[in-house]
């Protein structure tokens, strides 16, 4: 509970791994929120805020209301959402609350302006969509000022003075207003001054005003009605328009039209819109709203600048607003960062009562430095003179510039010279003064990679660095990435492999494995292995061991030259030292308890590489594509649903998959006999990636 207490300035910038924003992510179907006032929001989610798929949702008090109430609470400033194309789902952006899936909002109000700008946005003065699937939500005792506006490029927009998208008859929308300007653009447009788009949201007492909005009535008795200004405006209770506004369940007890608890609306004079007086609201701020003093107007209030390029400067105008001047008054324009400098500053734009109402130009420059950050700037518009005061009338226009050098490029030429016991790892200057740091880490080829480490004293003309303590006649892979003040980039990867000498002894940790090789090389117990003994094995049979099973494959990559290992009926559960074994054909592994990770993923990444890779028959085989598997099932005969295995894998010679929409191949190396694939018309969706034909690299028995 806010207890009607004032929450001013929340700025919230975003965050590429969550799908909703707000002061409140989500609102549970157990949850609350009552008596909290947002004053001078500003949720601005650019589209390097946003994940790159999914649908996200933002207002300002809440993203996503899955059932919970929201009453006696508001919102003013400003509600922004983008996401970069091709982002494939929607966006739902409300000032009050992106989503109200299922729930309660009631006796609440926003005059925050709300804008979208994606795939299928949906954006509402109040909530951005009402309802979900077939669940819904009610909409009770509202209104909503400010201005929307939906921006869908090439897909769907849908823009509502108080909601945006209502999807079904379990919603309902009683006894609300809206005044603000609703508008969109893109492929298809649904443009309403209450509701943007209505599937079947039942809407009663509920009305726009036709002249703040420039939205017509459309006469249709069913819909949401337009009233003009006057209209909304002369009833000063309970009466005409608002006859039934008496009779509503505001408090959520159960009981509707209750004197005192359900009196919601305060309706001023017939100068004034009503306004929520419902548990102590102030009334006086929004009535002050509704017919404001002199002001500054901005023609955007919100500006993103690049550096460099032809996104470095943007325009806006400045006019007076909503009272005549009764003298000379001057607009000083200011910026609160260097990171943004006016065209001929200092500005100060003069303006008379014969010119107030003409917009004057600003222009702004994003100044280019070299700290790799992000700057969020403020500009201020302060006016003096006349009936305007002393510098007590002004707006702001926020302002953010992002950095061109963002974070660092992979490392270029990244080469890796191995030497004794060491690698010395290198790389070209990049010649970027951003770089604050290098980090890296390795480990043996085919084992997971550890933890970043930073490189003490590294900076901007950093290109080297040595990495120590590693074994002789090992493979290693190795990254490295730089960082500045905007983050890390992305690595840089090479490989190398560290000689051994011919003579070097080699500890095989398995004890039978070990003596599995001394019985290939010619060596008794009491002899160590050396480097050149283990280059000489090219196959490798460790199924029928006299001397015990095999319990890890750790060291079998000191064979450098195997090509045929046979592992059957030992137990090994890891398979991953196999993957830096470059040579080799053939792996049998029939009869091992082997991790869902060799299964799932080494043998997997073995077989894109042409290996051949026998399991137990009835080990279970993934395919991730559900078009794919049904395919492959129905070719086999299976049941639909029928888990798949490598014996029916084996099985299958010849697969028919054309039209069938398969996504990925992912799973379909485990058919190592398959000898004929069809995948014709399985185009992608618009905007999706090509189908990744890589999982039929292995199959060596395919020819058509």
């Amino acid at each position: 509970k806010g207890n009607n207490r004032t929450l001013s300035n929340l700025t919230i910038t975003g965050n590429s791994s969550l799908f909703r924003f707000g002061l409140f992510g989500t609102l549970g179907s157990s949850g609350t929120v009552s008596g909290v006032g947002l004053l001078d929001a500003n949720i601005d989610i650019p589209s390097s805020g946003t994940p790159s798929t999914g649908s996200v949702r933002a207002g300002a008090l809440l993203g996503y209301n899955d059932g919970g109430t929201v009453r006696s609470s508001y919102t003013t400033g400003s509600v922004s959402l983008s996401a970069a194309a091709p982002h494939p789902h929607s966006l739902e952006v409300g000032g009050l609350a992106g989503v109200l899936a299922r729930g309660t909002i009631a006796a609440s109000w926003s005059a925050a302006d709300v804008t979208a700008t994606g795939a299928n946005p949906n954006v509402g003065g109040l909530v951005g969509q009402l309802g979900f699937g077939t669940s819904g939500g009610s909409v009770t005792a509202t209104y909503a000022r400010g201005a929307v506006v939906a921006a869908g490029g090439s897909t769907t927009a849908r823009a509502g003075g108080l909601v945006g998208y209502a999807l079904t008859s379990s919603n309902s929308v009683t006894a609300s207003y809206a005044t603000g300007t609703a508008s969109a653009t893109g492929a298809t447009t649904h443009v309403g001054g209450l509701l943007g788009a209505n599937i079947s949201t039942p809407v009663s007492a509920s009305y726009w005003d036709t002249d703040t909005s420039s939205i017509a009535d459309d006469g249709d008795a069913d819909s949401p009605e337009g009233r003009t200004t006057l209209q909304l405006r002369q009833p000063t209770g309970y009466t005409g328009l608002y006859a039934a506004w008496d009779d509503q369940d505001v408090d959520g007890d159960g009981v509707a039209g209750e004197a005192v608890d359900d009196d919601a609306w305060d309706f001023g004079t017939p100068n004034q819109l009503p306004v929520l007086k419902f548990r102590g609201f102030d009334t006086a701020r929004q009535f002050a709203l509704q017919s404001p003093g002199p002001i500054v107007e901005l023609s955007r209030s919100s500006l993103t600048l690049s550096e460099g390029g032809s996104a470095a400067a943007g325009t806006w105008t400045v006019r007076l607003a909503n009272v005549r001047p009764t003298g000379a008054v001057a607009v000083t324009v200011t910026s609160s960062d260097p990171a943004v400098a006016l065209t001929g500053a200092p500005v100060t734009l003069s303006f008379t009562a014969t010119s107030w109402r003409t917009g004057q130009t600003v222009t702004a420059t994003a100044v280019d430095d070299d700290n790799g950050a992000n700057e969020r700037v403020a500009v201020r518009h302060a006016a003096t003179g006349a009936n305007y005061g002393t510098d007590l009338v002004e707006a702001v226009l926020r302002v953010l510039v992002t950095d061109d050098d963002g974070p660092p490029d992979a490392p270029a030429a990244l080469a890796a010279t191995p030497g004794d016991r060491r690698v010395v790892l290198s790389w070209a200057d990049p010649g970027n003064p951003s770089i604050t740091r290098y980090e890296y880490r390795h480990a043996e080829d085919g084992a997971s990679l550890g933890a970043w480490r930073r490189l003490s004293g590294a900076g901007a003309g950093t290109t080297s660095l040595t990495v120590s303590g590693l074994l002789n006649g090992r493979a290693y892979m190795f990254e490295v990435r730089a960082g500045n003040a905007v983050g890390d980039g992305p690595a840089a990867r090479a490989a190398a492999r560290l000689a051994a000498a011919p003579g070097e002894i080699v500890d095989l940790l398995d004890p039978a494995l070990a003596a599995a090789v001394r019985a290939v090389v010619g060596k008794s117990a009491a002899q160590p292995l050396t480097a050149a003994d283990l280059a000489t094995v090219v196959s490798l049979d460790l199924s029928r061991l006299a001397h015990g099973a095999v319990q890890t494959l750790r060291g079998v990559e000191r064979l450098v030259n195997l090509r045929r290992l046979n592992l059957d009926n030992n137990e090994v559960a890891d398979l991953s030292p196999l993957l830096a074994l470059r040579y080799l054909e053939w792996v049998s592994a029939r009869g091992n308890p082997l991790s869902s990770d060799s299964v799932f993923g080494h043998a997997a990444a073995l077989r894109e590489r042409g290996v051949e890779v026998v399991l137990d028959p009835t080990t279970l085989v993934i395919l991730p594509d559900p078009a794919l598997r049904a395919a492959v099932t129905h070719t086999l005969g299976k049941a639909p649903g029928a888990p798949l295995t490598e014996g029916d894998m084996l099985a299958l010679t010849s697969l028919n998959a054309d039209a069938a929409g398969v996504a990925t191949l992912d799973g379909l190396e485990a058919a190592s006999r398959l000898s004929s694939l069809t995948l014709a018309a399985n185009a992608p969706p618009a905007g999706a990636p090509a189908l990744d034909i890589s999982a039929l690299a292995g199959l060596r028995s395919l020819t058509h």
